[in-house]
């Protein structure tokens, strides 16, 4: 009589051999086997549906496997976006904004050299922040905001949020960054060419405590890079789905996103898909 052949082309025969199964008993493994795949996929959906909501819909198929694998739970990438995909779980996208010019650099300050041309591979935190402006749609128009990133652990070190985007905006991001985490003489401050960051107010707050400022080559966003890519991400994963009614609602709302979620949760590839503050601890814990 003709062998009994799954898919795969083995015959029943062979595949009870080399799994160590009675050849009756195959059917009965094979279905069992099934079940136990298919709880496993509930019980990975569950987890799934668990914490990709909020913060975390911004999470696509290899931040939701990190996210999973810190939790205990193993599981490839191929059977998560998977389940993902079979589900219709996917991560949030991009609502678009024509935005308010947030730089100018039409003016007769002096303009610091470039010291990072495009380097951003440090190694120790508190040696290199990056910092820039960008505006937040609200009821009444835009609002600014404006930070400090650490580029070594990703971290937000400092910000501010405000109507404007004024001279006191940076001013205060600034001081917010440097109570937050006292870094010691030499720390480099790049920016771009803003009239904010070029402004005598800053410079003198800059060479007072020892710092040293650098600035973007003009036209040229590559050159900050880093901090471009937060807001990039802030706006896809927050901004673009908030309607904001006010300057307080907003300030709340991005404390929450910021120092809750971003700075303490949030997995970065580029630091091992770690969040920033965890980043940061281990490193001084270590060195």
């Amino acid at each position: 009589m003709k062998e009994h052949r799954e898919s795969c082309g083995f015959s029943i025969k062979v595949m009870s051999e080399v799994l160590d199964i009675k050849h009756k008993g195959f059917y009965p493994w094979l279905k069992k086997s099934k079940l136990i795949r298919n709880q496993k996929s509930i019980e990975i959906l569950s987890e799934i549906q668990r914490f990709h909501k909020g913060d975390l819909l911004s999470y696509g198929s290899p931040r939701v496997q990190k996210e999973l694998k810190a939790r205990g739970i193993k599981v490839s990438l191929p059977t998560v976006a998977k389940i993902m995909r079979e589900n219709g779980i996917k991560a949030i996208t991009t609502r678009k904004f024509k935005p308010p010019v947030t730089t100018d650099s039409n003016h007769e300050e002096t303009i610091s050299p470039n010291l990072l041309e495009q380097n951003f591979d440090v190694s120790t935190p508190n040696t290199v922040y990056v910092t820039d402006i960008t505006y937040i749609p609200y009821l009444f128009g835009f609002l600014y905001l404006c930070k400090f990133k650490d580029i070594c652990t990703k971290k937000i070190v400092g910000w501010a949020v405000d109507t404007h985007m004024k001279t006191s905006l940076v001013m205060k991001a600034f001081e917010n960054a440097i109570e937050n985490q006292k870094p010691s003489k030499g720390l480099i401050i790049h920016s771009d060419r803003g009239s904010q960051y070029a402004s005598r107010e800053f410079r003198e707050q800059l060479t007072s405590k020892g710092f040293i400022q650098s600035m973007s080559r003009k036209g040229n966003c590559w050159d900050n890079a880093p901090a471009e890519s937060f807001f990039a991400t802030l706006k896809r994963e927050f901004t673009n789905h908030k309607n904001f009614h006010s300057l307080e609602q907003a300030r709340s709302s991005l404390f929450e996103y910021i120092e809750v979620f971003y700075n303490r949760k949030r997995l970065h590839s580029k630091i091992g898909y770690k969040a920033p503050v965890t980043f940061e601890n281990e490193f001084y814990a270590y060195s």
